[in-house]
């Protein structure tokens, strides 16, 4: 089924994401990277659903400081509830960006103080930095809310 539909909507939006999907299924990041960058030839470089997907496959592939600098475009026109903000502070946290992460993760707070994403962020950033009662006292105001 999906060979006609590649075959006949190549260029279709959807055609893209099921290629890199495929890709990323049978485990080849690389190819699933280069689908990526196949689509934005198609589609245009700003398309967020791709850059969404390409920051995901960038961060399976270990290249967190790559899918943190998509994310980081992709927040600024995003909505204050978009889960591209938890994206973020997740590469950051991941590509060892911890000040930064932790700026994102606040923000987050700030507009979703229940967010459980961005607390368990927060707890995980006060617990590499050894601040056990930070991390305790985070947790105790969620559990407060």
């Amino acid at each position: 089924m999906y060979r006609v539909i590649l075959q006949d909507a190549p260029s279709h939006r959807g055609t893209l994401l099921a290629q890199i999907e495929l890709a990323t299924a049978m485990g080849d990041l690389d190819a699933a990277l280069e689908r990526c960058d196949e689509a934005f030839t198609q589609l245009g470089k700003d398309d967020e659903k791709i850059l969404s997907r390409k920051s995901k496959i960038l961060l399976q592939a270990g290249q967190s400081a790559d899918a943190v600098s998509i994310l980081m475009e992709l927040r600024k026109g995003a909505p204050p509830a978009s889960p591209v903000h938890s994206q973020a502070g997740r590469a950051a946290l991941e590509a060892g960006k911890i000040d930064e992460a932790e700026k994102i993760f606040s923000e987050i707070r700030q507009s979703d103080p229940a967010n459980k994403q961005a607390i368990l962020g927060l707890v995980q950033i006060a617990e590499a930095r050894g601040n056990i009662e930070k991390a305790m006292a985070l947790i105790e105001q969620h559990i407060q809310a």
